[in-house]
This record gives C-alpha cells, sequence and structure tokens, in this order.
C-alpha cells in the first residue's frame, strides 16, 4: 500500500474523530486545530527537506546539529524517545569524525533527519496530557516503533560504518549490492515518518487534509532519493568507465590480471600511510568482493558496537564538561570588541589591553603574555600580593620565551603562526576538571614543561616494550612466524622512528607543580572499549579525541603496546591466532597514518609560512617528526653498530599477572583441530539442489606435475555462502604444515551436458600470503564421493589435478599413489584393504609398532623442514593425516628446527631468502648486501648501485639462520666480527706453533663435524663463547 493511500484512509478516520471531538468540547477542537497547523508546517518542512536530495550533502551538518538540540528539548519532555534521540544523536557525530564523507552516506543520514523531524511534533504534546479521548498513551502508541527505529538507525550506520572502509574499487564492483542495501534503509525510514506522523495525528485528534495534500508527493520523493543514491560520484564514475571498459564487473572480478590493472588505476587518497598487511593486495580485493554485504556488515557488527558505546560515553562526558563549563564561567560587563568573546578573564584582558581583533601573531600574543607572567613575577615577589599558590614564583621562572614557544604549539593547533579567539578559547576551555578553578598560569606551565615531562615518561615505557618484545621474540610460540616478524619490523621502524627522535630539555619541576601535573592524566580512555582493536581514522578520532595527534600519540602507543606485550608473554605457553597480532599492527598502522596525515599538514604548512625554516619544523613538538620520512639516518648501518638497542629481559614474577581476556580471537589450536564437522544432509536440505552435492566434508591433496602431492592435506567443509554474494558456496580450514588460516569459496557452472562444474578459490588468511592463491575447477564422480578436477595458481592456467574424498583422514593415508591406480587398479585396490586393515588393527591394539612409525614419521618431517634434500617429500605428505601434521609441525617449531627470512632477497639473484642468510661484514653503507647460501651466489663478484666498491668471494661473511630484522643488524656485525676475530686469532697462532713445531699437531684446531683440521675458510659460532676450537667448522 502507498504511503499517499494510507493517509488518505487515516486522514478519513481522523476526520470523523475531530468532529465528534469537537462536538464534546469546543475550546479543545480550536487547541486541537492549532495542533494541526502546527503539524501540517512541520509536514510540509518535511517534504521541503526531501525535495532538496540533489542539492548534495555539503549543508548536511547545518541541518541535522539543530535537529539534535530539538529533539533532546522534546526528550525532556517524553523521556521514553531517550533512545531514538541517544541514537540519532550518536550515528550523526561518528559520521562527523569521518575524515572524508561519502555522499552515499550523507544521503541516508538525511532520510534519517527527516524521519526524526517528524517526532519534534510532539514537543507541542505536554507529558501530563499525553493521553488521547480514549485514553491511550502517547507512549503506547509510539514507544515500540521508537524503540525499533533506534535499532534500526544503529544497523544503518553499522552498515555505513562498512561501507566507509570499503575501498573504491570495491563500491565500483558491488555497487548494486549496496545501492539495493542502502535503498532498503531509505524505504524503511520514509515509511517510519509516515508511521510516526499518522499516529501522532491520530493520537492528537488532528484533520489531516492539509497534511494529506502536503505528503501526497512523498512516493515520488522516495524514488527520487533511490534513484540519486544509485547515481555514481565522479571518481566512482570514471572507475566504472575503467570497469566497463575492460568488460565489466564479473569478468574483472574472475580475471586476476584484470583486476591487477584495474587496482593500480584507482586512485589513492594523499598521505595514506602504507604497510606490508595494508588492503593493497589482489587477494583482499578478491575477498572484499567475494564477501556479501551483509556477511560484510555482521563481521563488522562488533567492532561497530564497541564504537558506538565508545561514542556515547564521548556525548556524556562532553555534556557534563559543557555543563560545568557553562556554570563557572564568569561573565563580565567588558568594552565592546572581539576579546568580548574569550572566556578566561586573565587572557580576556591581555587581549583587550593589545587591542588585537580576532586573530594575532604568535610571537606577539606570547610577548604579551611573557610581560603578563613577569608582572606576575614581580607582584609575586612583593608583600602586597598574595601568590595564587607556594610555587607560584618558581613556575614563573620557568616560563621564558623559547618554553613559551612550546605553548604556542599547543594553542596554535594548525601550526599556521597565528593566534586565534576560538584557538584560545578551546586552549583554556581544555584543562581537566580538576583545574577548572585554577588559575591559568598553572595550565601554561604545563604545556611549558609538563607534557614534555610525561611525554618523555611514555617515551621511555614504549621503548622498554619493545626491548622486552625483541627479548621474547626468541621464546614465543606462534603457528605463523612470518606475521610476528612482521609486527616487530613494522613496531621499531614506525614507532621507534617517533620515540628515537624525540628529544626534551632536561628541566628541573617544583615538587608542587610536578604533584599538579601527575593530576593531568595523558592516558587516551576508549581503548578498553574497542577492545584495543582501531578499524579506521574515525576511531582512533573518538579515541584520541580532538587536537593535536602528537598530544596524545606517544600515551595511545604505549597502551597498545602494553596490550600487544600481554600477547606476546601468553605465546610463551599459549599457540594465539596470527590475527591477534595482525589486527594490532592495523591498529599502529591507523595509528601511524595519522602521524604522516599531521606531518604531511605541517610541513606544508611550515613551507609556505611567511618565516619558513626547516629548522623549526625540525624542532617542532621537540623534534617528533625529525625521522619520520627520512629513517636513513636512523637506521643506518653505522648508527645501528653503535646503538646498543637493548633487550630487556621479562621475568614473569615481576611483571603483571597474564589475562587471557584480553585476546579477541580463539587459539589457534582451535581451529588446528577442529571438531567433528557437520554431516552434508543438513546442508542439503538447506541448499539449493545445484550445491548439493558440494557441499560437506572434503579430504584430499593437491598433486604436483609428477602426480604427487605437493603439500599436506587439506581438510575442510562447504557450506552455503550468503545469497547477495558472489560465491555460492564457502568453506573455512587451516593449512596443517604451515598453520595458517585459509578460506574457500566458489561458485557452480555447467558445461554444454547440462553437468556441474564447480569452480573454487583458496586464499590465506591473512591476505599477505598472495602467492599461495589457489584456484581449482572440477567434477563429482562415483555418486559424489569423489570431487576431482584441475588446479593452478592462475586462474586460466591449470595444468595440475587434485582429488578429494568424503572418507577419513585416517583411511584416504592408506590409499596407494593414484599412479598404482592406473597401472594395476585391483592390486591397489587390495592394497589399499590390507593397509587400512592392519592400521586399525595397530592402533585398537595400541601396538608399539604404531609407536615407532610415528617416530620414524616425526623425524622425517624434522628432516623435510631442515632442508634435507634426500627426504621423500611426496610420500611424507601423503601419508601423513591433517591433524599429524598440525603436531609434527607445531612440536618441532617449538624446537627452533624451522627456519625462513621471508624479508631478504639475495643481492645476486634477486630471489627470496627463505634458508641461511649469508651477510657480508666489509660492505654496505646503509644497508646490508645479502645473499642466499647458493655456491653460485656466493662465490662471485658482485656490484651494487650504491656500494662504492664491488664485493668480492674473498670477503668475510657471516651466516644467520634465524631472522635478524633492521634493529638487530648493529648486534648481528658486532657479533659477527668479534667471533671472527676470535677465530682469526686461533688459527694464526696455531698456525704459527705448527710452523716452528712440525711433528706436534695435537693443538690443531679440528672441526667438530669430521673431526678434520681446520684451515681457511672455515666457520665459526658467533654465540658460543671461549677460546675451545670446538667452535670451528669446515
Amino acid at each position: 500500500m502507498s504511503t499517499t493511500r494510507v493517509f488518505a484512509e487515516a486522514g478519513r478516520a481522523v476526520e470523523g474523530a475531530a468532529r465528534g471531538l469537537h462536538t464534546h468540547n469546543k475550546k479543545k477542537a480550536a487547541k486541537a486545530a492549532n495542533k494541526a497547523d502546527d503539524a501540517v508546517s512541520g509536514a510540509q518542512l518535511l517534504v521541503t527537506a526531501s525535495g532538496g536530495v540533489r542539492d548534495g550533502t555539503a549543508s548536511l551538518v547545518d541541518s541535522v546539529l539543530p535537529l539534535v538540540s530539538a529533539l533532546q528539548a522534546v526528550a525532556k519532555i517524553h523521556p521514553w524517545l531517550e533512545v531514538v534521540v541517544n541514537a540519532f544523536q550518536v550515528v550523526v557525530e561518528l559520521n562527523m569524525r569521518r575524515r572524508a564523507n561519502d555522499r552515499k552516506i550523507g544521503l541516508l543520514i538525511g532520510s534519517m533527519r527527516d524521519m526524526m523531524e517528524s517526532l519534534r511534533s510532539l514537543e507541542t504534546v505536554p507529558a501530563e496530557k499525553a493521553r488521547a479521548v480514549n485514553g491511550t498513551s502517547i507512549k503506547t502508541r509510539l514507544e515500540d516503533l521508537v524503540a525499533q527505529t533506534a535499532e534500526d538507525i544503529k544497523a544503518c550506520a553499522s552498515a555505513c560504518d562498512v561501507y566507509s572502509k570499503t575501498r573504491l574499487l570495491t563500491k565500483v564492483l558491488r555497487s548494486m549490492t549496496w545501492d539495493d542495501l542502502f535503498k532498503q534503509y531509505i524505504e524503511l525510514f520514509e515509511r517510519r515518518r509516515a508511521d510516526f506522523i499518522l499516529r501522532i495525528s491520530v493520537h492528537s485528534g488532528l484533520v489531516l487534509e492539509d497534511a494529506h495534500h502536503a505528503l501526497q508527493g512523498i512516493d515520488e520523493k522516495v524514488k527520487e532519493l533511490v534513484r540519486t543514491v544509485a547515481e555514481p560520484s565522479p571518481e566512482e564514475q570514471r572507475l566504472r568507465e575503467i570497469v566497463e571498459r575492460k568488460g565489466g564487473a564479473e569478468a574483472i572480478a574472475s580475471d586476476d590480471a584484470l583486476l591487477r590493472e584495474v587496482l593500480r588505476a584507482e586512485p589513492r587518497v594523499a598521505g595514506d600511510h602504507e604497510s606490508e598487511l595494508n588492503s593493497d593486495s589482489l587477494a583482499t580485493v578478491k575477498a572484499e568482493l567475494l564477501e556479501s554485504a551483509a556477511e560484510a556488515v555482521e563481521r563488522n557488527s562488533e567492532v561497530f558496537r564497541r564504537k558506538f558505546r565508545l561514542q556515547e560515553m564521548k556525548i556524556v562526558e562532553e555534556l557534563t564538561r559543557v555543563s560545568h563549563a557553562e556554570g563557572d564561567r564568569i561573565i563580565e560587563s567588558v568594552l565592546d570588541g572581539p576579546h568580548n568573546a574569550i572566556h578566561n578573564p586573565d587572557i580576556r584582558h591581555i587581549w583587550a589591553d593589545a587591542g588585537w581583533r580576532g586573530r594575532v601573531k604568535s610571537r606577539h600574543f606570547f610577548s604579551a603574555l611573557y610581560d603578563h607572567c613577569r608582572g606576575l613575577l614581580a607582584a609575586a615577589r612583593s608583600a602586597a600580593s598574595a601568590m595564587p599558590s607556594s610555587d607560584t614564583a618558581a613556575t614563573l621562572k620557568l616560563l621564558n620565551l623559547s618554553r613559551l614557544q612550546r605553548v604556542a604549539e599547543a594553542i596554535d593547533v594548525d601550526a599556521t603562526g597565528f593566534i586565534t579567539v576560538v584557538a584560545v578559547n578551546q586552549f583554556t576551555d581544555s584543562r581537566p576538571e580538576s583545574w577548572r578553578r585554577a588559575f591559568l598560569l598553572e595550565w601554561i606551565a604545563y604545556w611549558a614543561v609538563g607534557w614534555e615531562d610525561q611525554m618523555t615518561a611514555y617515551r621511555d615505557k614504549i621503548d622498554e616494550i619493545i626491548a622486552k618484545m625483541f627479548y621474547l621474540r626468541r621464546r614465543i610460540r606462534m603457528v605463523d612466524e612470518e606475521v610476528l616478524e612482521i609486527y616487530l619490523r613494522g613496531v621499531h621502524e614506525e614507532v621507534e622512528a617517533l620515540t628515537r627522535a624525540f628529544r626534551p630539555e632536561l628541566i628541573s619541576v617544583p615538587p608542587g607543580l610536578a604533584k599538579l601535573f601527575l593530576e593531568r592524566e595523558n592516558a587516551v580512555e576508549g581503548l578498553e572499549t574497542v577492545r584495543y582493536l582501531i578499524d579506521a581514522p574515525d576511531t582512533l578520532s573518538l579515541i584520541i579525541g580532538p587536537g593535536r595527534v602528537e598530544e596524545k600519540i606517544f600515551p595511545t602507543l604505549y597502551l597498545l603496546l602494553s596490550r600487544d606485550l600481554q600477547v606476546f608473554r601468553l605465546c610463551q605457553t599459549k599457540y594465539v591466532s596470527p590475527e591477534e597480532l595482525i589486527l594490532s599492527w592495523h591498529s599502529l598502522v591507523i595509528v601511524c597514518g595519522e602521524v604522516n596525515e599531521r606531518y604531511c599538514h605541517l610541513k606544508d604548512v611550515f613551507e609556505y609560512r611567511p618565516d619558513p625554516s626547516s629548522e623549526s619544523f625540525k624542532q617542532f613538538a621537540y623534534g617528533m617528526f625529525a625521522y619520520w620520512h627520512d629513517q636513513k639516518k636512523l637506521w643506518s648501518l653505522k648508527i645501528c653498530e653503535e646503538d646498543p638497542f637493548l633487550e630487556i629481559p621479562v621475568n614473569e614474577e615481576e611483571e603483571a599477572p597474564l589475562d587471557a581476556t584480553i585476546l579477541n580471537f580463539p587459539l589457534a589450536t582451535d581451529h588446528l583441530y577442529p571438531p567433528a564437522q557437520e554431516s552434508v544432509t543438513t546442508h542439503t536440505e538447506e541448499a539449493s539442489v545445484k550445491l548439493a552435492g558440494i557441499l560437506g566434508t572434503w579430504n584430499g591433496f593437491f598433486y604436483n606435475e609428477l602426480d604427487k602431492p605437493g603439500a599436506s592435506m587439506y581438510s575442510f567443509n562447504l557450506r552455503p555462502a550468503d545469497s547477495d554474494g558472489l560465491a555460492s558456496y564457502i568453506a573455512r580450514g587451516c593449512v596443517s604444515h604451515r598453520g595458517s588460516e585459509f578460506v574457500i569459496t566458489g561458485n557452480v557452472e555447467h558445461d554444454e551436458a547440462g553437468r556441474p562444474i564447480y569452480e573454487l578459490w583458496l586464499r590465506f588468511v591473512p591476505s599477505h600470503y598472495e602467492n599461495f592463491n589457489v584456484y581449482f575447477r572440477g567434477n563429482l564422480h562415483l555418486e559424489g564421493s569423489v570431487f576431482a578436477g584441475v588446479w593452478g595458481m592462475v586462474k586460466n592456467d591449470m595444468p595440475n589435478f587434485f582429488q578429494f574424498r568424503r572418507i577419513s583422514p585416517e583411511l584416504l593415508v592408506c590409499r596407494p599413489p593414484p599412479e598404482h591406480f592406473r597401472m594395476n587398479q585391483a592390486a591397489a585396490r587390495w592394497s589399499f584393504a590390507l593397509t587400512a586393515v592392519h592400521t586399525e588393527v595397530l592402533r585398537k591394539l595400541s601396538s608399539t609398532r604404531l609407536l615407532e612409525q610415528r617416530r620414524a614419521k616425526r623425524r622425517q618431517w624434522e628432516a623435510f623442514l631442515a632442508g634435507d634434500t634426500n627426504v621423500d617429500i611426496s610420500e611424507l605428505f601423503r601419508t601423513t593425516t591433517y591433524a599429524d601434521a598440525c603436531y609434527y609441525f607445531a612440536v618441532l617449531r617449538s624446537r627452533n628446527v624451522i627456519h625462513k627470512l621471508p624479508s631478504y632477497y639475495c643481492d645476486q639473484c634477486d630471489a627470496k631468502i627463505m634458508g641461511a642468510r649469508i651477510l657480508c661484514l666489509e660492505c654496505g653503507i646503509d644497508d646490508t648486501v645479502d645473499f642466499c647460501d647458493k655456491p653460485e651466489c656466493m662465490g662471485v663478484v658482485v656490484r651494487l648501485k650504491d656500494l662504492p666498491e664491488p664485493h668480492l668471494p674473498s670477503h668475510d661473511v657471516a651466516k644467520l639462520r634465524a631472522i635478524a630484522i633492521t634493529r638487530e643488524s648493529g648486534k648481528v656485525l658486532k657479533a659477527s666480527k668479534a667471533a671472527l676475530s676470535r677465530a682469526r686469532g686461533l688459527l694464526d697462532r696455531d698456525e704459527q706453533l705448527a710452523t716452528r713445531r712440525q711433528s706436534s699437531m695435537s693443538t690443531a684446531p679440528v672441526c667438530i663435524g669430521c673431526a678434520r683440521i681446520v684451515h681457511y675458510p672455515c666457520w665459526f659460532c658467533s654465540d658460543c663463547e671461549g677460546s675451545s676450537l670446538r667452535y670451528i667448522y669446515h
């Protein structure tokens, strides 16, 4: 039923009620008529607001904020409205915090605004007279609808939150899905608006004829809004044209080469801060495309719920602060002028005496403020003046012109070199609650010397946490070490670029003032509410509040790293999910992104100021940004060798008790050994007929070009995907030999004969395993018990085959290789039956032979993971169940048997170093010269652009079997050179002794491996202490 028809029928019904009311009481009818005029005016206002949807959303804030204030006044009359008014206010505040508001989100907020506008008519309905003729209260009519509307507003805001964090390319390729979702919310809010007006009008007994005529075009307005939502922005239109030229959304989503090409054409946001775990990988984009809008909103629901709760807390806090500020403000009669708008009387007096207008140069303002402080100091020394506090004189002595410059940074947030009335008010009003009645002098002193002192303390704490993390690095258990290395490398390169650049002045603060400074808590509130996960810049803004990033960057980093240190400590005894550190690093990336944004702003401002000075920028915020975009000086090899970069031992007895509730994800062992899989019959009943055959549990292998398993067993359970996604079915699992989670998505097609063909895509979580993506396509065989086909790393090139079966993993490992079945099927089947029965008998008898077999299997895995090329890898994969492979891998990793270096490349062959890393001890200025351990790479002359002289095979080198990131380079170089000096001294001494006493060779150094006498060249262990010759190797 259309909205127009609803109002027509409602109008006729209410007119009858109005006539009865007129007969009952003419005075009440007159009052009702007045209310009707108000309602019609409000309805006309709603229609006018809806008619301007094409005028853009630039004035949205101007129209929404007054409405929020009006609705708060209505909620005081009708308290049951608070639930929806508060929800609307929180959503508006969250939207205002976004750095770039999307036009479509603005339309949704505008639709909410129109709906909420209809509730303003309740301000004419007094609470004590909120009952209709039949005795029904307005609360009874609207309370349930109001509560449901609040939930709808939150759900819509959650969808907007996901959409705002979605990259532009995904928005374009999935535009139909998102547009449909937004259209549903627009139609919902317009229906809800009509319901509110109808129920309020029915309750008030109003004649709706005029309202009916005013709202006749509401359906057309809704259609116009819906059409506007579907219109792309200029950026989206340009990208959409590129997509259309490449064949459309479906063609790009199914072709990696096209998707990568379009991805490069996607416009970038200036100032974006990139990281190794950022969302630029092809796998991440494909994951976003395959995930439905409903799934994305559901995944984000908990994150948004925390953000929503945090914004509620901030609103309550701000209301409390404003109410106290208004109560404390003293209104004085002063001469007319801009200074009249200044809240603080002391600064107002300075401003008025100087005759300044709306703004003044910083140096003039602080010269006047310095003179004011000097006058206070002179007055404090005289007997006629009472000092505001016992430390006033000492405080005034601290406030010289150079330190007042630090106060200028706190007031002049934009660093323009000018102080405005608004900036002064923000500075004085930002005092803590306990300082509200305090003399302004202490607040100025805090920014002159106190903030520096507190940030220095936070900096030292951050450095201590990082040192403890590097100490724990070799002692913790991670199912995915690569995530750990990326996290630590990012922390030390990004965070230490700030802490090591921060150079405070050493100032002695008077005890009384220092105690007062302690009351100024710089701790950042809200991180616990969002469980230390910062998903977007607007969340960070919500946490640290308005103002300069540098003001609270160190407290924020300290709290984030403190929580991560607890995760590191938990990793000593538990296998924590890699997602813990991945999302922790994503939070740090967002924080560093805001630092980068601030850096770019300050850089531009200082370049275009009338008095540009590079030194002024370097000294800004005590030099915090000095290394931000120029880290060569910070991480050069010379600096790394000279700087100790301490590792602080972690004594668990002295640390705070561990609390596993800080984890946001289940332990990795929870999915290493998953519970029994769901039965396929459950899915068959729920899914369509075309998916019934593929759903359920599968175990099997991906075979290489030699028809042998190329990896350990894969086990997964396919289930139906959400209806609005690009995938028809989905599965999750874990790779046993990596301990990393993967996701499988897929679709079903039909060949010319009508037979179903299943196409699947396997990607790893996290998505930085782009090289491990697998595409496979196949059919069902043997009445759906076998799923077989071809697979490859590229969708259009699948040269190898795969085979998955519905039998248990314990039976699958007893099955002979595929080539045995091709050679002699009968013999292979007989061998399969005998092996399965024999294995089952040994298992039931708990035979020692079975234990010996498992021990031998573990030793094979140990040899394989240590790089032994004599191990038959394919046979090892084929005969190991998924659960056993998980177990062997976890045990061997805990013994540090597995080594990989994912972050370094050989300077000779440019290949990724996956084993031992050879580091030249004689080459390198800003960076090291690295090689893999292949003889053909180590034994050649290498010329590099940054090297003044070529690398020679005769150079001294060090072999690293563990990852050493930039921070540890100096320690490794020093230890290697010390070991080299020690070994060379031992060898030279024994050669001299052997020359003088040819007959005695008992003291000659021998290899501890083969016991032969050692000569140059040889290896010497740098980790072993002492002068014993048993540490020398061939």
